[in-house]
């Protein structure tokens, strides 16, 4: 990050004459860098990259491995209805593709190459669309750009990069062919009307303008759902849109996405076919109307180079839905704010017009199984005997720390990893709080039928609200604890205890 305007050095020349700074005003931290790269020898020797060095510490197979687990673990099943993951038998790899559209796949940014189809007996086929499937640049995020100081570092490493594309074409069995359309366009950019550059002579970005639906591009986008058995849509935000300086008026879906979205639902209706919502997208969007038809929904995030191969994993059942949600989702931008630790009464139960629920849930998260929760107790650690009265633990002490217990059954046909969330709610507080905060999780790998006793420990002391003077304190009283598999209230099993005043 450039830390200097270009009008700095003249900035600074002038301050200096019109009597506002002296010169060693300036000496000073100009003194401070001088005296640190001599230290560092700069002078005597200057080094440039080193390129063998770049190559041996950037895109290691280390690092691709990492990059791979994170984003297995990270993608968010959010809506299923069975579909996923897809029932596709074989091992062979197929390593073809037809395409609908003009857009070809990229073996590198400046070479693409169109695909042939494949032709194979018994053939069945997924329909790929979206503007994020095969887009390696809004894939990895806002912050994966290359630094305006640093240009060694190449910006937009493409052959490291997986799509959906990509990981779709490398795991499909031989028997399954992908189709791909594009479908819609996102955004322009138009230059801002006042003016290249702001006051201190800093550029001024350029303004995002939506596209307007094509209907050429989503008539071929719905000609590829139509003749698939299942179709795969990529939507979501593009780095123009997020992180910083860029914040936006509303949470819907840019561009001609949410047109696409819903020439998508009509053709699957009426073809009987399902399809799939996948958002790559860094905020929690608002997804339209049309999506409560998709089969299944899964939340992406930026899921980095190794996102695309991870999400086809996904899809065809070689891992299991790990992700939870770290933030809630708005059913409409007007329901802000919609975070999971609001203050109790905030906003009453419910506006005149919609439910006060998201969307979907922080902490939420589907996996290919089912695990029922039961039997929720808390005790004391090194207690001997627990005094229960009215349902809660009694007399416990600020210094104690608090063992919460449930059991877990995995009742489903496959193996998952269980996050198991503790919320805990100061049931009266002195001044205003959150109506439950999230204290602690644990996640819990269970096997095919499998029935597990966990056990999560929570230290009283981490169970504080911040008082009107101001200071972080326990408080006396009750506390309710709820243990589950998300934020929901449907979610939770409740158990409680009562702290006891601390005589002083």
């Amino acid at each position: 990050m450039i830390m200097t305007t270009p009008n700095f050095y003249e900035g600074a020349l002038n301050a200096i004459h019109r009597g506002l700074i002296t010169e060693s005003d300036l000496d000073r931290p100009v003194r401070n860098v001088l005296r640190l790269k001599f230290e560092l020898g700069l002078f005597e020797h200057p080094r440039t990259p080193d390129q063998a060095r770049i190559a041996a510490a950037i895109g290691t197979r280390e690092h691709t491995e990492l990059n791979l687990r994170m984003a297995r673990e990270s993608l968010v099943l959010l809506r299923n209805d069975g579909t996923l993951p897809l029932n596709t038998q074989g091992s062979n790899v197929s390593t073809t593709a037809q395409s609908f559209s003009s857009v070809t796949h990229d073996t590198k940014p400046d070479q693409q190459k169109p695909i042939a189809a494949a032709s194979v007996a018994n053939q069945h086929t997924i329909a790929l669309i979206g503007p994020l499937a095969d887009d390696p640049k809004n894939q990895l995020g806002d912050w994966a750009g290359g630094s305006g100081q640093v240009s060694w570092i190449k910006e937009e490493p493409r052959e490291t990069v997986v799509t959906v594309r990509d990981g779709l074409q490398e795991a499909l069995p031989h028997n399954y062919s992908l189709t791909y359309a594009k479908g819609a366009n996102i955004l322009t950019l138009e230059a801002d009307p006042a003016g290249a550059t702001f006051p201190d002579g800093q550029p001024r970005p350029p303004i995002q303008t939506p596209c307007a639906p094509d209907p050429h591009m989503i008539n071929e986008a719905a000609d590829a759902a139509a003749n698939a058995e299942t179709t795969i849509v990529v939507v979501g935000d593009v780095i123009e849109l997020v992180g910083e300086g860029r914040s936006t008026a509303t949470l819907e879906l840019f561009g001609a996405q949410t047109a696409l979205l819903e020439a998508i639902a009509q053709t699957c209706h009426d073809n009987h076919h399902p399809w799939i919502v996948v958002l790559m997208a860094s905020k929690p969007l608002v997804l339209p109307q049309c999506t409560s038809q998709a089969a299944a929904i899964i939340w992406a995030g930026n899921p980095g180079m190794q996102g695309g191969r991870a999400l086809a994993e996904l899809l065809l059942g070689k891992i299991e839905p790990q992700g939870r949600l770290p933030i809630s989702f708005a059913r409409h931008s007007g329901q802000l704010p919609i975070y999971y630790n609001q203050i109790r009464g905030q906003h009453g139960s419910r506006y005149a017009d919609l439910t006060q629920e998201p969307a979907f849930s922080f902490g939420e998260g589907l996996s290919y199984t089912h695990v029922d929760y039961s039997n929720p107790c808390l005790s004391v650690e090194g207690r001997a005997n627990d005094n229960i009265h009215g349902g809660r633990l009694q007399d416990v002490h600020m210094d104690d720390i608090l063992r919460i217990t449930v059991t877990l059954h995995n009742t489903g046909q496959r193996p998952c990893v269980e996050t198991v969330q503790v919320y805990v709610r100061d049931v009266v507080t002195s001044v205003s709080w959150a109506d439950k905060e999230l204290k602690a999780f644990q996640r819990v790998p269970l096997e095919i039928g499998q029935e597990a006793r966990v056990s999560i420990n929570l230290p009283v002391s981490n169970c504080t609200i911040v008082n009107a003077e101001e200071k972080r304190v326990v408080e006396p009283g009750d506390f309710d604890v709820m243990v589950g598999h998300s934020s929901k209230p449907d979610d939770l099993l409740p158990v409680g205890f009562t702290v006891v005043a601390e005589n002083r």
